[in-house]
């Protein structure tokens, strides 16, 4: 069992990684060591936590009760093997990795050499090392894999919630995200050139169509057919029409703004799929 004497080690001096281990020194936990691949990176942890011991060497690492693995997604299973190649005593340690897609199958060679496995996943953008830190008290954490119970503890200590899934269900949990903040955030910034193209500068887009993305946000309790308004629901089809006219100079955004029409329309009812229809390029 996971005490607040454990030792902590961090493999890779990424954002995520260094806003988790600080959150723990926080938390009372020791920051034994951390590995970077670049002495670069090193220098960056330096600046936020106290680890006793801060090398490139993987060959010579101090012992720890935790590992967490917080490196690019197509380096976990390289420095996996890595780490089972040394001379280490991996029996009951609990070593996790940070990747919001991957589960824990990457890190079975670990597991074979007696390691308690899994992976801890911050769902929530980590742009910097500073905002980071400051937003992990309000971040849930997801947990899977054989350590899920020990990582299940850590979450709910240094986060707002933590919550055990399963390896599917975390696949599609990353999917989720990525459409709500990465595609959120692009949808943003394709409006944005869309108004400046038009002649309105960033900040009166933004004073004009801010509230709206915030009300779209406020919408999780609701269900879709008392939370959406617009043209679709009113059934204004010469609306939508012209909509999809003023879009044939930018053929990127008609895709989409088809897309998510058609997917409004059969989400919200049966006696709107009808509608659906006007979203077929074979309409016009």
């Amino acid at each position: 069992m996971l005490t607040k004497k454990f030792t902590i080690g961090l493999i890779g001096a990424s954002k995520t990684g260094l806003s988790i281990a600080k959150n723990l020194e926080k938390a009372g936990y020791q920051p034994k060591f951390v590995w970077n691949r670049t002495e670069a990176g090193l220098e960056r942890a330096r600046n936020y936590v106290g680890f006793e011991k801060f090398t490139t060497e993987i060959n010579d690492l101090p012992h720890a009760n935790v590992y967490m693995i917080s490196v690019s997604d197509d380096a976990i299973q390289l420095v996996a093997k890595k780490i089972s190649e040394t001379d280490q005593n991996l029996k009951d340690i609990v070593i996790f990795h940070t990747s919001g897609f991957h589960s824990s199958r990457s890190l079975e060679i670990l597991q074979k050499k007696g390691a308690i496995t899994g992976s801890l996943h911050p769902v929530i953008s980590i742009p910097n090392i500073e905002s980071g830190i400051d937003i992990i008290p309000d971040t849930v954490f997801t947990c899977e894999g054989p350590a899920a119970e020990q990582l299940n503890k850590i979450g709910n200590l240094i986060g707002r919630k933590a919550i055990i899934i399963n390896r599917k269900q975390k696949q599609y949990i990353h999917l989720s995200a990525v459409f709500i903040n990465n595609y959120s955030t692009a949808m943003i910034a394709a409006i944005k050139n869309l108004m400046q193209d038009k002649g309105l500068d960033i900040g009166q887009t933004e004073d004009i169509l801010k509230k709206l993305s915030q009300q779209a946000a406020e919408t999780w309790h609701l269900p879709i057919q008392k939370a959406l308004t617009g043209p679709i629901v009113r059934k204004d089809l010469k609306t939508i029409q012209g909509h999809i006219k003023l879009l044939d100079n930018y053929p990127d955004l008609k895709e989409l703004y088809r897309a998510f029409g058609k997917l409004t329309a059969d989400l919200h009812s049966a006696e709107l799929q009808n509608i659906g229809r006007i979203f077929d390029k074979e309409s016009e």
